[in-house]
């Protein structure tokens, strides 16, 4: 039998991680399996006392080790059923084909590139020996050796099938297991639908990355006060936050003053890496020299630049960005421009030394002419009932019935495992709920069907915690994504 176990102890992973994972092997494993997940025991109790453990898909269970990582080989082994096969890795993977962990006969100890160690565990007639010495005198073994290696060996090396590309960008997803950094997103649709499981479609209990609108066009904007309330110890630590993105649905986040506290608390403070958009025009190189300070280490920044003349001044902040050593990537949304302007555009990003090009395809669909056909509603007198001397129409009789189900909405918020917070202190599950909203609470002749608490959802009132637990936001949306997700496709024009 074959075991996966998703290493969780360094909590830099997320449930989507875990719940990914377990579906690529549910999809993929012909046989039955068991999914551990090993944990700290902060995180366990965190699972026993709140709602988190309901994210999880049922078969996902929880387990943490008795004496933490000094002695986590033997609880591997100890999930190994005999003559079985498992694999303990972090859970950020892409699983193309499971069948070689079933005809693997070794025992390999991997040193992950970001630190972080994998095991490949064959329950052979070695590891047996290991388990019983250990039954037999684990007290002794505990007071003679401080660490499972020191005593037993396990051979550290590669395993053929496994791809670690948990420190950079991957070249390839093609291999067989490919093991990705935590922060890696770039998946195509394919892989996004073999790790999609319906049995997620809830929000998390507590998100792990959000995207903040630091300010909008009507002048509000978040204090550093308001984010240091909010963002408190209290739900850091219990939300094991990963990724902020200030990026807002009209404004620019370097209108906010607060930008370089708020950024130099969240990661300061906390060390969590910040993805900053902007149009790059506001401010001078000087200022945007402290952003690239901040940023150099765990952030990204990237332009909106739409054309391939951009004016001086964003080249000029962008070169500054990028001699700080910054990852600054340019970002061009194709609506209506030349494909020409597009090609300049991209070889300006490479002149100006970009870390990258980001192309957003969002040019209208062609709407092609249908000529009408005018059909005469004439009855077809073959199909006169004698009994009631009334017609029918043919359609009515041999056209073929087909029951459509509701498309399935892939929520950003829910995908992403992240919130979205407005310039007004208002939480939404993803920024295409808020437009909708906020479109429909301040002009009339938009309409929704989605209903929204303005005050139930504000962090001026309520802590992030109470606002993720409260019975409209945890209660109505999972509804809705669950129950009637056609609500949210339709609201979002099926972006979301």
């Amino acid at each position: 039998m074959v075991t996966i176990i998703a290493n969780q102890l360094d909590t830099n992973y997320s449930q989507v991680h875990i719940n990914a994972l377990y579906t690529q092997v549910k999809k993929l494993c012909v046989d039955p399996f068991e999914f551990y997940v090993f944990v700290d025991e902060d995180e366990y109790k965190l699972l026993e006392s709140t709602h988190k453990k309901a994210g999880y898909i049922d078969g996902i269970n929880f387990h943490v080790p008795k004496y933490g990582k000094d002695w986590i080989e033997i609880d591997i082994m100890q999930h190994t059923r005999p003559g079985g096969h498992t694999l303990f890795i972090t859970p950020n993977c892409i699983i193309n084909n499971i069948k070689d962990i079933d005809i693997y006969k070794s025992n390999k100890k991997i040193q992950l590139q970001d630190g972080n160690l994998g095991y490949f565990v064959y329950r052979n007639e070695k590891i047996e020996k290991i388990l019983e010495e250990w039954d037999e005198n684990e007290d002794e073994l505990l007071y003679e050796y401080d660490i499972f290696s020191e005593k037993f060996l396990i051979e550290e090396g590669d395993v053929p099938f496994i791809k670690d590309v948990t420190a950079s960008y991957p070249e390839t997803t093609e291999e067989p297991i490919v093991v990705l950094p935590y922060w890696y997103e770039d998946f195509t649709e394919e892989q996004k639908d073999l790790m999609y499981n319906r049995a997620t479609d809830l929000y998390p209990y507590l998100p792990e990355r959000v995207e903040i609108e630091l300010s909008d066009n009507k002048g509000n904007k978040l204090s550093l006060e308001q984010i240091r309330n909010s963002f408190s110890q209290d739900f850091m630590e219990k939300a094991h936050m990963k990724r902020i993105k200030f990026k807002g649905l009209d404004g620019d986040p370097t209108n906010n003053e607060d930008l370089v506290d708020i950024t130099h608390y969240l990661m300061g403070q906390w060390g969590i890496g910040i993805d900053l958009i902007s149009k790059g025009d506001t401010h001078d190189p000087f200022w945007w020299g402290i952003i690239g300070e901040l940023y150099k280490d765990s952030g990204n920044i990237t332009f909106n630049i739409n054309t391939a003349n951009p004016d001086s001044l964003v080249l000029m902040n962008a070169d500054v960005l990028i001699k700080k050593g910054c990852r600054v990537f340019w970002s061009y949304t194709h609506t209506n421009q030349l494909n020409t302007d597009i090609e300049k555009a991209r070889q300006t990003a490479e002149k100006y030394n970009f870390t990258g090009f980001v192309y957003i395809d969002e040019v209208p669909a062609e709407i092609p002419y249908v000529e009408e056909v005018l059909k005469p509603d004439m009855p077809d007198y073959k199909l006169i009932e004698l009994e009631t001397l009334q017609t029918r129409k043919k359609d009515d009789i041999y056209k073929e019935r087909k029951i459509k189900f509701a498309e399935h909405v892939k929520c950003e918020g829910k995908v992403n495992n992240q919130f979205y917070l407005s310039a007004k202190g208002n939480v939404f599950p993803c920024k295409h709920v808020a437009l909708n909203v906020s479109t429909a609470d301040s002009s009339p002749e938009h309409k929704t069907e989605l209903l929204y608490d303005w005050n139930k959802n504000s962090i001026s009132d309520y802590t992030l915690e109470e606002i993720f637990t409260n019975d409209f936001y945890k209660g109505y949306f999972n509804n809705l994504l669950k129950l009637n997700p056609t609500i949210l496709h339709n609201e979002q024009e099926g972006i979301c």
